[in-house]
This record gives structure tokens, sequence and C-alpha cells, in this order.
């Protein structure tokens, strides 16, 4: 017996926003959707600030 495994390759990504407003001391989570969610390409995602000293994100994508 053989096995194909078929690639999924990804497409697109969709963000839960672009622009995030919270206000201090609040957080909130950025949510990330594999185009097509059956891809077979690497899901993980790097989560970064552009600045520190107003926001900080951590690896799950929860904004502080």
């Amino acid at each position: 017996m053989e096995i194909e495994i078929k690639e999924v390759p990804l497409t697109g990504i969709k963000v839960s926003s672009e622009k995030l407003s919270i206000n201090e001391g609040e957080k909130t989570q950025i949510k990330v959707e594999c185009i097509p969610e059956n891809t077979t390409d690497d899901k993980t995602f790097k989560y970064e600030s552009s600045n520190k000293s107003i926001a900080t994100v951590d690896a799950n994508g929860v904004v502080t």
C-alpha cells in the first residue's frame, strides 16, 4: 500500500484587526486565520510590537 500526502499551500492569512486600540491595563488578543485552514505549511506566527514602550505582545498574540 502506498500513501500519498498532498501538500496544501498557504495562500493567505486573515488577521482579526489591522489596528488595535486598548486602554492602559487592558488586554486583547490578535487572532490569525490561515487560508486555507487545512494548509500543510507551517502555521506558526511570530507576534511583535513595533513600539514596546506603548504595547507589548506575547507569543500567543496577547497585546497589553
